[in-house]
Parts: structure tokens; C-alpha cells; sequence
């Protein structure tokens, strides 16, 4: 072997090694981050919190259903295919009841376990759709991609409908994805997904790491969820629920 032939195939070894190394100590980083941020979860244990609206939990996060003249309309979907169906069955609800699962976003604990409602039409943002279907990479530096088992309906911005009794007003809010998208349920309940978190009953950014797409988009998102009128509950995924009017008191885009 020449000496220019070691000299290549020690250049391809860089070539390649830097890479992927940075690439496993990028993917640590961002399993530490969320491990360590998925202790600050609060979410609802399994209760029908209102009057036809049921949560339930699936370790750190909650799906929500919402009782429709003719069935139940999720707003996402949990985790675990056998944990949806026991905590569901808790509360008398069957997944074979669910008409409609309208997505917050695209993440597995939202969006993982479609399949649980084969009579659902699934909905999600016109926005998301890059981030599902290859073209954009949910986190570009470990190449990490989201994806939708099922076929779905997109939506747009301040798209409005009505299943079965209940009225759905759709607010896009990018920032943790480049489709999340709100929900305003009956002209009162807003189920912001992950755009926000609530502590001690208190909006805050969900996280400022490399989770969120675009943190300042999500900034400006949340300003935007603060100017709704008419809302009586702030409904989220991971921590709960809060009054609206107090919890969005004290928020200051920065």
C-alpha cells in the first residue's frame, strides 16, 4: 500500500467517523434532554374531567376525548396500542367509538398508535406534512424523522368544522414542529399539543432545546394562543389542564 493510499483511506475514515460520531453524541444529548425534561410531566391520571370529555394517561402524556352526537372525537392518541385500550375501557369508552382524532403534531406520543381507531378519519396540519413524509427531517442533526401509520385529512389555519355536535376551530402554531396546530373545542376548551406547558397553572415554553423545531416561531405562537377570546380551559398533552385567563396572565413574548 502507497503512502497516498494509506493517506486516502485514513481521510475517508474522518470522512465518515466525525459524522456519525457527533451524530451518537447529538442523538445522547437529545435522549438525555428529553429524559431529563420528561420528569417535569404532570399529566392527568385516567378521569372524565367534564362532563363528556374523558382523558387518558399513557405514562407521560394524556390523550382527550370529547363525546359527539354520534361517538367520541380524540384529540391525539397516546403511546401504547394496549395501554389506550385498558384506560379507555376504565372509562366505558371503546377506541371503535372514536369518529375523528384531530393531531397536534406528528410526534410518536401523539401520533404513534393511529391504528387503535379503525373507524377514526385522522386530521392533521397541510404544515406537518414535510415533516411526515420525508422531505424535512424532524431533528436534522441525528436525521430523525416523524411518520403517519394511517391515512390522513389536512387542515389550514383558522379551518373551522363541526363532527357530530362538536365544532373544532383549527389555530396553527408552529415552533415545537412546522405544523403543530391547536385546537379551540366548543368555542372553550383550547388543546394547545405541545406549543405550551403549564407550571403551578402558568404558561411556558414546552422546552428551548433542539425538541422545538423553531423556538422563536413557538414564541410567537403562544402570543397568538394568548389573544383568543372566549376560552375557559388551556388543555395540554403533558401538563394538564389550567384556567385559561390565569394562565396566560403573566405572558411576555421575549
Amino acid at each position: 500500500m502507497t503512502a497516498n493510499t494509506g493517506k486516502s483511506k485514513k481521510r475517508l475514515l474522518i470522512a465518515i467517523g466525525v459524522p456519525v460520531a457527533l451524530a451518537i453524541v447529538f442523538y445522547g444529548t437529545y435522549k438525555y434532554v428529553r429524559t431529563q425534561h420528561r420528569k417535569h410531566y404532570h399529566p392527568l391520571a385516567t378521569q372524565e374531567v367534564f362532563p363528556g370529555v374523558y382523558t387518558i394517561r399513557d405514562d407521560y402524556v394524556n390523550a382527550w376525548f370529547v363525546r359527539s352526537d354520534c361517538g367520541l372525537v380524540a384529540m391525539d392518541t397516546a403511546m401504547h396500542a394496549d395501554t389506550i385500550r385498558r384506560e379507555m375501557a376504565k372509562l366505558n369508552l371503546r377506541p371503535e367509538e372514536v369518529k375523528a382524532v384531530f393531531l397536534s403534531h406528528s410526534d410518536a406520543e401523539h401520533a404513534g398508535e393511529l391504528k387503535v381507531f379503525p373507524n377514526a378519519t385522522v386530521y392533521m396540519a397541510r404544515a406537518e406534512v414535510p415533516v411526515v413524509d420525508g422531505s424535512t427531517y424532524r431533528i436534522p442533526i441525528i436525521l430523525m424523522k416523524n411518520h403517519i401509520s394511517v391515512p390522513y385529512t389536512t387542515l389550514e389555519d383558522g379551518q373551522e368544522m363541526n363532527v357530530c355536535g362538536v365544532k373544532i376551530r383549527c389555530v396553527l402554531t408552529p415552533g415545537h414542529t412546522l405544523g403543530s396546530m391547536s385546537y379551540v373545542v366548543n368555542d372553550t376548551m383550547l388543546f394547545g399539543g405541545d406549543t405550551l406547558n403549564l407550571r403551578n397553572g402558568k404558561v411556558e415554553v414546552l422546552d428551548r432545546g433542539f425538541v422545538n423545531m423553531d423556538v422563536d416561531r413557538m414564541m410567537k405562537s403562544i402570543t397568538r394562543l394568548s389573544r383568543l377570546t372566549g376560552i375557559r380551559h388551556v388543555i395540554t398533552l403533558h401538563f394538564g389542564i389550567a384556567d385559561f385567563q390565569k394562565a396566560f396572565a403573566n405572558w411576555r413574548e421575549e
